[in-house]
C-alpha cells in the first residue's frame, strides 16, 4: 500500500510534464468515485488558464464535485452506518463504528484494511477513541484496546482491564499512557495491561473524555472538568455537576463541550470562561482545524466558532445527512465528518 501512494506521487510528478489538461481532466475524472483525494491531487496539476473553453468547464464541475463528497460505510470496511471514532496521520485515516468495526483508508491509494470486523451484540463494542501514535495505533472499544502496529501490521487484543468499567480514551502525560475508564476512573499502561493508576481519585469514577495540553492531563467527567500536572488534581469549580462531552486546547484557551450546556471557551491565564452556543444539542464532538472550532451536535448538526461567527456558523446547508454527528477529523485541505447515518463526509476548507 505504502508502494502505491509513493507510485501515485511519481506518477503526478511525470503527468505534469507530459501529459495535456484534457488528458489529466480524465484521471481526474475516473478517480471522483473511486478515490477523491487522488481525483483532487490530479486537479490541482491541471492549469484552468491553458484549457480550452469546453475543458474549463469540465474542470469547473470537477473541482466543485471535489468541494463536498462522501464516502459511504460499504466503502470504507465498516459494518454500521454510525461512525464513533476519527483520526488521521500524513497516509491514512482511521475509523470505528457503533458495531466495533475498525477500518483504516489509505488517502493517498484508496485501499481499504479492515483490522476488526463488527457485529451486534448485547454488550457494547462500539469503538470509542483512536489514539494515533508515531510507530502504533492505538484503539479504545467499550469491550477491549486494540493496538495495530504501522510497520508489521500486527494486531493486538487486549480484554477490558475490569468488566465493571468501560474504556473512553486514551491520553499521554510524562510518557505515561492513561486510560479513562468510565465507573472506575483513571487507569495507566504498565507495559502489558491497563491497571489503576495510583493517581487516581474517587472524584474521576465517571470519567469520560481525556486530553493532554502543555504537560497537563485534562479530565472531564459526568459531573465536572479536572486537571492533573503529573503531581496534584485541580478540580475546576466553575463546571461542576457538568456533563463534560469533549475537550480541545487551542493557545491559551480551553474549549470544553457539554452534553446539555452548550459550549464555552476556558482562558487558561485568567482562569475565566466565555459560553458559545447556549441552546445548542448534545455535542459529540469538537476539532480545531484552520483556526476554526469546528462542532459536531446530535440532533443539531455541524457548526464552526470563529471569530466572525461567535454564535455558530452552519455548514448543515451543505447535506440533509449531516444533522447527527458522531466524529470529527482533519486531513489537508479536508474536513472528515463522520454521521451517524451511512456515511462519512468530506468538506473543502474553501467551504468554512
Amino acid at each position: 500500500m505504502r508502494f502505491t501512494g509513493i507510485f501515485f506521487s511519481f506518477f503526478l510528478f511525470i503527468s505534469a510534464f507530459f501529459l495535456h489538461g484534457n488528458s489529466l481532466l480524465s484521471v481526474a475524472e475516473g478517480l471522483i468515485k473511486q478515490n477523491p483525494f487522488q481525483a483532487y491531487q490530479v486537479l490541482q496539476s491541471v492549469s484552468p488558464a491553458a484549457l480550452s473553453p469546453e475543458d474549463r468547464r469540465r474542470y469547473t464541475q470537477i473541482h466543485k464535485d471535489l468541494m463536498f463528497f462522501r464516502l459511504p460505510i460499504h466503502k470504507l470496511g465498516l459494518s454500521d452506518g454510525n461512525i464513533s471514532a476519527l483520526a488521521s496521520d500524513a497516509q491514512d485515516l482511521w475509523l470505528g463504528d457503533w458495531l466495533g468495526s475498525i477500518s483504516r483508508y489509505n488517502l493517498s491509494s484508496g485501499e481499504i484494511l479492515n483490522i476488526r470486523k463488527g457485529r451486534p451484540s448485547q454488550n457494547p463494542r462500539s469503538i470509542n477513541h483512536i489514539l494515533v501514535e508515531e510507530n502504533q495505533v492505538w484503539i479504545v472499544a467499550s469491550d477491549a484496546i486494540i493496538t495495530y502496529e504501522k510497520k508489521s501490521g500486527v494486531v493486538n487484543t487486549l480484554v477490558n482491564p475490569h468488566p465493571s468499567g468501560q474504556p473512553m480514551m486514551l491520553a499521554r502525560l510524562n510518557n505515561i499512557l492513561y486510560l479513562a475508564m468510565k465507573n472506575l476512573g483513571l487507569y495507566q499502561w504498565n507495559g502489558e495491561t491497563f491497571i489503576p493508576s495510583p493517581r487516581n481519585d474517587q472524584s474521576l469514577a465517571s470519567c469520560q473524555v481525556i486530553f493532554t495540553y502543555q504537560n497537563t492531563l485534562w479530565i472531564g467527567t459526568t459531573g465536572g472538568l479536572f486537571r492533573f500536572d503529573g503531581e496534584k488534581w485541580q478540580n475546576i469549580e466553575a463546571f461542576s455537576k457538568k456533563n463534560i462531552t469533549a475537550v480541545w486546547p487551542d493557545a491559551q484557551t480551553i474549549w470544553i463541550a457539554t452534553q446539555t450546556d452548550g459550549l464555552y471557551a476556558y482562558d487558561l491565564q485568567n482562569q475565566s470562561f466565555e459560553h458559545f452556543m447556549q441552546d445548542s444539542s448534545r455535542i459529540t464532538s469538537i476539532f480545531l482545524a484552520e483556526k476554526i472550532l469546528f462542532v459536531g451536535m446530535y440532533k443539531g448538526g455541524l457548526a464552526e466558532i470563529q471569530q466572525n461567527k461567535p454564535d455558530g456558523g452552519q455548514l448543515n446547508q451543505l447535506s440533509p445527512a449531516l444533522l447527527h454527528i458522531g466524529s470529527l477529523s482533519y486531513h489537508d485541505p479536508y474536513l472528515i465528518v463522520g454521521t451517524l447515518g451511512d456515511a462519512v463526509f468530506f468538506i473543502h476548507r474553501s467551504l468554512f
